[in-house]
């Protein structure tokens, strides 16, 4: 089991709290609850994410990976693993 985790400030990860539309119509609603991180993505549910490094976040327990970037007047999120079954493997850093 992976218990690696990227250790920062709340504050550094301030920015990809926040509403994002994806490409397939969905919406990813991202939010701090108390020390953790959860994801609501549409079709997919609730989930924590664990933060990896600089706006890079895991889903815990599955193989949801999300990049986020921001940018002058937008804010983007890459997702990766949607297309995994579920559940996936546990997710480490690397």
């Amino acid at each position: 089991m992976c218990n690696a985790r990227y250790h920062a400030p709340p504050s550094a990860f301030a920015d990809v709290v926040g509403t994002y539309r994806l490409s397939n119509g969905d919406l990813l609603r991202v939010r701090r609850e108390v020390a953790r991180y959860v994801a609501d993505i549409g079709r997919v549910g609730r989930i924590e994410i664990l933060p990896l490094g600089d706006d890079r976040f895991a889903e815990k327990g599955g193989p949801l990976r999300f990049s986020f970037s921001h940018e002058a007047f937008d804010d983007a999120v890459v997702i990766t693993g949607l297309d995994r079954p579920r559940p996936g493997p546990q997710v480490c850093p690397g």
